[in-house]
């Protein structure tokens, strides 16, 4: 078949976007990032180590959760990549201008500190027991169900609080109460079952 022209006139526009002085944006963001990062844990917050892009808040430690961070960003404008209990996730790129790290940091500055909490326990994931194929799971009929309801149940689809991320229970797997839980614990209010 032919190639996408699209594809390939995207692709030169990327190639021409990184070669036009990209490396030095890259290096000033990081350089903007860490700065960021300094700030905060001069604040009191404690940031964990993670790819140079992102920050990633341990929120119990600071007396909040991850998901009270995001919101009080939210309410300055900020929009977080994630956050769940334990965590704060914040992705930038060099096209954020410094203006927004320093935003990021003035609304930080302004959410109180509480006292530290413990982070949320997660058990790892458990073993699943394969009950029907993936195909099967995957093409039969099926209903949304809690978590709780779903023990015993075949798992449909996987449901995860975030992608990408590791399934707790993949296509054709029976559903265990450690999954149940596991769901629970991630916020996922639903999962798509193997109808009856």
């Amino acid at each position: 078949t032919s190639p996408s022209y699209l594809t390939l006139q995207s692709l030169d526009l990327c190639n021409r976007y990184l070669s036009d002085g990209y490396q030095n944006k890259l290096k000033q963001t990081i350089c903007s990032i860490d700065d960021a990062k300094a700030k905060l844990s001069a604040m009191g917050y404690t940031i964990l180590p993670s790819d140079p892009l992102k920050i990633v808040i341990d929120a119990p430690s600071y007396g909040v959760t991850g998901k009270e961070l995001a919101e009080h960003l939210y309410r300055h404008g900020i929009y977080s990549e994630f956050s769940d209990d334990a965590h704060l996730v914040l992705m930038l790129t060099p096209d954020n201008p410094t203006k927004d790290l320093d935003a990021l940091n003035g609304a930080l500055a302004g959410c109180k500190k509480g006292q530290a909490k413990a982070k949320p326990v997660t058990a790892p994931i458990p073993h699943g027991l394969q009950a029907v194929s993936i195909r099967t799971a995957l093409m039969g009929k099926s209903r949304w169900v809690t978590p709780q309801n779903a023990v015993g149940c075949i798992c449909a689809a996987p449901t995860v609080a975030c992608p990408p991320a590791v399934p707790i229970a993949v296509c054709g797997e029976t559903i265990t109460q450690e999954m149940a839980d596991l769901f629970c614990a991630y916020g996922i209010d639903e999962i798509l079952i193997l109808a009856e």
